[in-house]
């Protein structure tokens, strides 16, 4: 069937180009393919995202914080974003990892903060995709 023979399938696109039109996905996201498919992926994602931005608040918290560590947590959580399009998410811990470079805990406490609002909306939105996706699919 076509889109016009399913506006959530409309609708659902709309959502993934205003996304990209506000630079939260980029072209890897795309290059998933059939988002139902890659649904684990995205959930392998949010499931190790999440301890390491615990990690990450709890070392910032510490009298002795290791930057290093933090760098390569980042490395992390930037990698797997950017290899599913998550593009502000990659930007937002490009800029933690210059922050830790500087050993400037409160930069490095503001450049979290922004990766962490970053990693949850993206995570809602792919929580928002995957359902239209399972909507659509139970339907046609």
């Amino acid at each position: 069937m076509s889109e016009a023979e399913h506006p959530q399938r409309h609708m659902l696109n709309k959502f993934i180009n205003a996304l990209r039109d506000q630079g939260f996905l980029d072209e890897n996201f795309s290059s998933l393919g059939n988002l139902y498919d890659n649904r684990n992926m995205l959930a392998l994602f949010c499931d190790d995202a999440e301890p390491k931005l615990d990690r990450v608040e709890k070392s910032l918290k510490n009298e002795s914080v290791d930057f290093q560590g933090l760098v390569t947590i980042i490395e992390q959580i930037k990698g797997n974003a950017a290899r599913l399009g998550g593009k502000r998410v990659a930007e937002a811990c490009a800029e933690l990892q210059r922050s830790c470079g500087t050993s400037d805990v409160e930069r490095c406490n503001e450049a979290y903060k922004k990766v962490n609002w970053e990693y949850y909306i993206l995570r809602d939105c792919f929580h928002h995709i995957l359902q239209a996706e399972r909507t659509i699919r139970s339907r046609e």
